[in-house]
């Protein structure tokens, strides 16, 4: 039908932050991660809770975007079993990890720097939502 609304926006990315957190809780109580890695991932929650608060007290609303970092990061959480089996946990971890670090941080820059919000922002080099 090629519609789209806010609140549907903000739908999508509560649906998908509560797929992320239910999915990093069961992993995390399976596989025996390694310390640094929690660390890591510490961090990467830190950075995208400070996102939304930054959000939330520029813009009066839950500031999700829908970026392709975003989107990159959660198709390989979706398909970490996957890479697990087949790489093992350091290297998914990396992969994994380091795609969530710059997903965060470009988040982060955006909601910091943007004068309004947009959810639909696409990557923080093209900041129109329209394509």
């Amino acid at each position: 039908m090629n519609s789209a609304s806010t609140f549907g926006a903000v739908l999508d990315s509560i649906a998908d932050f509560l797929f992320t957190a239910v999915i990093l809780f069961k992993l995390i109580m399976i596989i025996k991660l390694a310390f640094w890695m929690l660390i890591w991932l510490t961090l990467i929650v830190i950075i995208k809770i400070t996102t939304l608060l930054i959000g939330f007290k520029k813009y009066h609303s839950f500031a999700f975007l829908h970026t392709y970092m975003n989107k990159i990061t959660g198709a390989l959480l979706f398909c970490f079993p996957l890479f697990y089996v087949a790489l093992g946990i350091v290297p998914t971890a990396f992969m994994l990890l380091g795609t969530a670090t710059i997903a965060a941080g470009e988040e982060f820059i955006i909601n910091l720097t943007a004068r309004k919000l947009n959810h639909d922002v696409k990557s923080i080099l093209r900041k129109s939502g329209k394509e």
